[in-house]
């Protein structure tokens, strides 16, 4: 049986690690542009209809009307918490006998 130590030396580290920018700012965290960010900020507050397409799956018109949050202009976490569970093939409607979606989009 063998034993490894390690001692750090003293000095400067030259790759030290530092924390990640956090907070809501609306502004990126250095993995995008500023720009792009704004972008997909654009996006996401962007209310959609059937023309359009439906694209995500929707409970409601757009992200933002799920992932709001009454400081949006400084920022926003989701106030909506999901769990999905089930049987891989297993078919919803005919399992529950209701609609999947609990706010549907009407027809235009």
């Amino acid at each position: 049986m063998g034993v490894a130590i390690s001692e750090e030396g003293s000095g400067v580290h030259v790759n030290a690690i530092t924390e990640a920018p956090s907070g809501f700012d609306n502004l990126t965290n250095g993995f995008s542009t500023q720009a792009a960010m704004d972008a997909a900020r654009d996006s996401f507050e962007t209310t959609e209809s059937f023309a359009d397409g439906i694209g995500p799956v929707f409970n409601n018109t757009s992200c933002v009307s799920c992932h709001q949050n009454p400081f949006f202009q400084t920022g926003t976490g989701s106030q909506i918490s999901e769990l999905r569970a089930g049987h891989p093939g297993a078919h919803p409607v005919r399992q529950r006998g209701a609609d999947v979606q609990d706010h549907p989009q009407p027809r235009g």
